[in-house]
């Protein structure tokens, strides 16, 4: 009976150990490219309102493009995106073992790929494309290249995208569980602490920043050898970066752990996320250190509002560190995927003076768990339930300052400080008496620094109604300017254009759809989003001689722009 007891709780340690510990194969998939790979991001590193869904590989050498990049696994092309933003020119191969690896900012696709995607372009006349592939379409083998390594679409440098999803629920997971080989033995480098004092709900009464010192071997310490902390409850958050060997990128680190008095109270890692909870991220980090350009900080607990349950480890009290007149001992450590760790020790209790509530003044408060609503006669707001991280105190202040340029109130909205995780939506009413025939030109727009920048605009009955994930200030804005379109690479009649490119400008609410026709046919006008360029590269459409050219564009209030000419090809 005591031998069959005994087996019963080693096979359930087992199954248990089993559950905890994913495993991955190691063995199935080739490097995407030729050469070593050097790392300038990291899985799930910080970014803005998001998480950095794979690894960002260096080209062979500095600022270079045109490197090959090869499928990591046999399978078939399943996914081909396009865009000007984003991923640029994006690749997805579904391979038999139940994975999908990714690879964006493509500068071009091998001739077959490039052939296909070109026949889509002018089969749906259009330059952004997103197009879903059966198996037999673009099958590849193990090994065989696809591309070559760019920086199309968001990228602010050449470099390869790189991803491995899981096929079934497409949430990417860290590209290193799959053996992948990256030499690292730096550990983190830690930079500054930060405690964050908390009343009874855990919300933030005051921050102190502390500098960290190092003290060799990846240790750290602060200047003082006790924290005092005036309150009964403190969290800590840590900016903190992994530099990869051969590298000088502050990338993110893979896991943080919390302990108070040698109990772990707090711990994540990065493993996998799914894409749908990625704005967490703003829960995951120091929001507003962020906004005021402090860089990203890890908070070491978790905001009650935070529901990517996954991510973490361990949570006891969400991390919250009790204090009381005895010394408690803190220790913090960051670690790498290879295992590379830095830690931070020190001790903290709670002074004999503790702070008093803040004195922030405010007319609204918006529950984390709950929808809200607000209601004036000429202006509306409505959020979603779980639409913030913590409960949110919120100012709405009016400013009528019959501006012309507004078309409504100023309406102050929150702080933009503040993080939102679900999009609210605005209602304004526009001031009356409006000229009927200029409603489609009015939207809701942001107004910051001077600078207007454009939310949206749908009528609904008397509203014009906008959604958005910041707060900020808001009125309803006009534009009836059209976009510019001003010639690069175009000499018309006097000589031969080495191709046709334009640069397309709006300096209201921005490009809406631009189109090109020569001849009376569509034509594929390439768009270089980060200079606002759109190029044509002569195909078959467009033989030597004399032709005509046309381009449309238009901005999101339907502000039209027509240029036409003839060049000489």
């Amino acid at each position: 009976m005591q031998r069959i007891f005994i087996l019963v709780i080693v096979s359930a340690l087992f199954l248990l150990a089993f559950k905890n510990d994913k495993t991955y194969p190691k063995n199935d998939f080739v490097s995407p490219i030729g050469f070593p790979i050097k790392l300038s991001g990291t899985f799930a590193e910080l970014r803005p309102n998001h998480y950095h869904g794979g690894l960002d590989i260096k080209p062979s050498k500095r600022n270079r493009q045109g490197d090959a990049i090869f499928s990591i696994g046999e399978g078939y092309v399943s996914r081909i995106v396009v865009s000007a933003h984003g991923y640029g020119n994006g690749l997805y191969v579904r391979h038999p073992n139940g994975y999908t690896s990714v690879y964006a900012h493509l500068q071009k696709f091998i001739p077959k790929i490039a052939d296909y995607v070109l026949e889509k372009h002018y089969e749906n006349e259009s330059f952004e494309l997103d197009l879903i592939l059966s198996l037999d379409e673009l099958p590849v083998s193990k090994g065989e290249q696809i591309g070559y390594l760019g920086t199309t679409g968001g990228s602010h440098g050449p470099h390869l995208h790189f991803e491995v999803r899981d096929t079934e629920t497409e949430h990417p997971i860290n590209p290193l569980f799959f053996g992948f080989k990256v030499s690292d033995v730096k550990k983190p480098l830690m930079k500054r602490l930060k405690i964050y004092e908390l009343n009874h709900k855990h919300e933030t009464q005051h921050t102190t920043d502390y500098n960290l010192k190092t003290v060799g071997d990846g240790r750290y310490s602060l200047s003082s050898e006790v924290i005092e902390v005036a309150s009964n409850r403190m969290a800590i958050g840590l900016k903190v970066f992994d530099n990869i060997s051969g590298t000088t990128n502050p990338n993110g680190i893979y896991a943080l752990s919390v302990f108070q008095d040698d109990s772990l109270i707090y711990d994540f890692k990065m493993e996998q996320f799914d894409y749908d909870e990625t704005r967490y991220l703003n829960a995951h980090l120091d929001y507003a250190a962020w906004k005021n350009k402090e860089g990203y900080i890890y908070r070491g607990y978790r905001l009650k509002g935070n529901l990517q349950n996954d991510l973490f480890g361990k949570l006891v009290n969400d991390g919250v560190i009790r204090l009381s007149n005895e010394l408690t001992n803190v220790k913090v450590i960051a670690k790498d995927y290879k295992g590379n760790e830095s830690r931070l020790e020190f001790k903290a209790k709670r002074s004999d003076v503790l702070r008093t509530n803040n004195n922030e003044t405010f007319n609204y408060i918006f529950p984390y768990d709950e929808g809200s609503i607000v209601k004036r006669s000429d202006m509306e707001l409505y959020f979603a339930d779980s639409s913030f991280y913590e409960d949110v105190y919120a100012s709405i202040q009016v400013n009528f300052d019959g501006s012309t340029k507004a078309y409504s109130p100023t309406f102050h909205i929150g702080d933009e400080q503040i993080p939102v995780h679900r999009k609210y939506e605005i209602r304004i009413k526009p001031n009356p008496n409006i000229d009927e025939s200029l409603q489609s030109k009015l939207y809701i727009g942001k107004c910051k620094s001077g600078k207007n920048s454009y939310v949206g605009g749908v009528w609904k009955e008397e509203w014009l109604t906008a959604k958005s994930y910041t707060f900020g200030d808001f009125a309803i804005l006009m534009d009836t300017i059209a976009p510019t379109i001003t010639p690069l690479e175009f000499y018309g009649e006097v000589k031969s254009s080495p191709r046709l490119s334009f640069k397309l400008v709006d300096k209201g609410t921005g490009i809406k759809t631009y189109n090109a026709w020569v001849d009376g046919k569509w034509i594929l006008m390439k768009y270089d989003g980060k200079k606002n360029i759109i190029y044509h590269t002569y195909d078959e459409n467009v033989r030597p001689g004399l032709h005509s050219v046309k381009i449309v564009v238009t901005d999101l209030r339907d502000n039209k722009t027509i240029f036409e000419s003839r060049f000489t090809r």
